[in-house]
């Protein structure tokens, strides 16, 4: 080779190593902004996440950004959102409205600070929240940020909020109202001390030391309100034992109350689990007696109340049931109300309100489900007494923890009391709106368990649990027959395959949890390959 091509090549090296080292300086440049770009994303994701409620961040009207909550709520993976437009999430009733609001903003005209929106979950089911969107700039082009608040999650603030205010006005007024029946007593208790020795038989002494008996009931009523009553934490009380005491104590108020003369009301008690719980005995019972005394006077005339015990993660839960009148949507947000009473007799309508404190005072809580005309279930959840011995069996919340339940029932009080007992066991609960949607998440083999109760969905009730068993054969499915089925009707269902589970009315929660425990734990390990 002469010295001229070499001298060429030299130089072509030459750039060559000039341009790679320009490279290299724009790789190592581009490498660190990515670096930046990966930290700013991270603080960003960061940030969101801290903000309560739901997150999307949207670019040319898709979603660039989701913090983890709309996605675990929604049911979205987050590969299943990124890249797609926003109005696949939204309810077709509110895509005009959001496209409105879209343009307004780009526009920059004035918009509301909130409105309320209905985004779609992964089962097609619509959910409510409060929408606030807000221009921005994003890595040097406009973005919308957009925070929304589930209209539950807000509803419940507020509730808890005027709960809370309630209770202190509550407390206000009955112990005003003791202060004052208390100076009453006293003037009476004088009285009767002077009359005594000189008019032993006057009827007037008598009508005198039943106002004063009177008087005593009710400061002992208002001080249950206002928490002026000892709380004894130091006693470990059998739960059943309480119920039991508690159902005597109704029944004995039910004979001298109000109820109709030749009616006949059983309360029926189902307690297989009776946890201990730590607290006063006599309030408890007090408390338990006030609901199952309301639950008797709901019932016209004949009828069944019926008390059932369960526990879950260190709390006992106890069901009062009736097939009472039920109450209205209207009266149930007053039901806790001091003095708030529907009957036209003698009723102070105190007895939930009471009911409430006392259960509350004990860490616990009070939850009222019910439908007009449908009756009436109650759930009262206490805590168990952290010195109780472990439980040699499993309960059933070990087996359900997780697992997905399907519910499908027409009456909203048989929905809502199921809903409750499985999630309360840590099961996964869905109501499917659209038989279809509910058939292929059966298909995905992403149900555990399928509760169906024929209560109003004539014969297509059957015809569904065919559907089923003919899909998967070894899903554990349990049916509760409408109130007018027949023995035949019941023998079809059981026949359609080995898995049903035929519940009696009334549930019973224990025997129910337990017997589809054992199918779902024989379910999953026949499909463990």
């Amino acid at each position: 080779m002469d010295k001229k091509t070499s001298d060429k090549l030299l130089k072509k090296i030459s750039k060559l190593q000039e341009q790679i080292a320009l490279f290299r300086n724009k790789l190592n440049e581009a490498k660190k902004e990515n670096r930046l770009l990966q930290r700013d994303l991270k603080q960003l994701q960061e940030l969101i996440e801290k903000l309560p409620g739901w997150f999307v961040l949207l670019q040319d009207e898709k979603v660039i950004l989701t913090n983890r909550k709309i996605l675990h709520d929604l049911g979205f993976e987050q590969n299943e959102v990124i890249g797609r437009p926003f109005l696949d999430f939204v309810h077709s009733d509110y895509i005009k409205q959001v496209k409105k609001r879209y343009k307004q903003h780009i526009k920059g005209e004035p918009v509301p600070d909130a409105y309320d929106l209905v985004l779609v979950n992964k089962e097609g089911e619509k959910i409510g929240c409060e929408t606030r969107m807000e221009k921005i700039r994003y890595r040097g082009r406009r973005a919308f940020a957009v925070t929304m608040t589930p209209l539950d999650t807000r509803r419940q603030d507020e509730r808890e909020r005027l709960e809370a205010e309630k209770g202190r006005l509550i407390a206000q007024f009955s112990c005003g109202m003791t202060q004052q029946l208390n100076t009453c007593l006293d003037i009476i208790n004088k009285g009767l001390t002077q009359e005594t020795t000189s008019r032993e038989n006057d009827p007037f002494l008598s009508e005198l030391i039943k106002v004063k008996l009177w008087h005593e009931r009710l400061v002992s009523l208002l001080q249950h309100l206002h928490g002026q009553e000892a709380l004894d934490n130091g006693i470990v009380v059998d739960l059943a034992h309480v119920v039991e005491e508690a159902r005597k104590t109704a029944e004995s108020w039910a004979k001298t109350g109000t109820h109709k003369k030749g009616s006949h009301i059983q309360i029926k008690t189902f307690l297989r689990s009776s946890p201990p719980i730590r607290g006063n005995p006599d309030q408890i019972k007090d408390a338990i007696a006030f609901i199952i005394t309301n639950a008797i006077e709901a019932i016209p005339m004949d009828g069944s109340v019926f008390v059932t015990a369960e526990e879950s993660g260190g709390l006992a839960y106890l069901f009062i049931q009736d097939n009472g009148t039920g109450i209205s949507p209207e009266n149930m947000e007053r039901i806790l109300d001091p003095f708030f009473t529907t009957k036209n007799d003698n009723h102070l309508g105190v007895g939930f309100t009471i009911a409430d404190a006392i259960i509350k005072r004990h860490g616990g809580r009070i939850e009222v489900m019910s439908t007009l005309g449908q009756g009436t279930t109650v759930s009262v959840q206490l805590p168990i007494a952290k010195s109780q011995s472990p439980s040699k069996t499993p309960p059933p919340g070990k087996v359900l923890k997780g697992a997905h339940v399907m519910i499908v029932a027409e009456e909203d009080g048989i929905r809502d009391l199921l809903s409750q007992v499985f999630i309360t066991k840590g099961a996964k609960v869905t109501r499917p709106i659209a038989i279809s949607k509910a058939l292929r998440q059966i298909q995905k083999g992403k149900v555990d368990l399928v509760v169906v109760d024929l209560e109003g969905m004539s014969s297509h009730g059957i015809k569904w649990i065919e559907e089923i068993t003919h899909i998967d054969p070894g899903l554990p499915v349990a049916c509760i027959p409408s109130q007018r089925g027949n023995l035949e009707d019941e023998k079809g269902v059981l026949e359609l395959s080995n898995n049903l589970i035929l519940v009696k009315r009334p549930i019973e929660t224990n025997s129910l949890l337990q017997v589809v425990s054992e199918k779902i734990a024989n379910y999953r390990f026949k499909k463990t390959p």
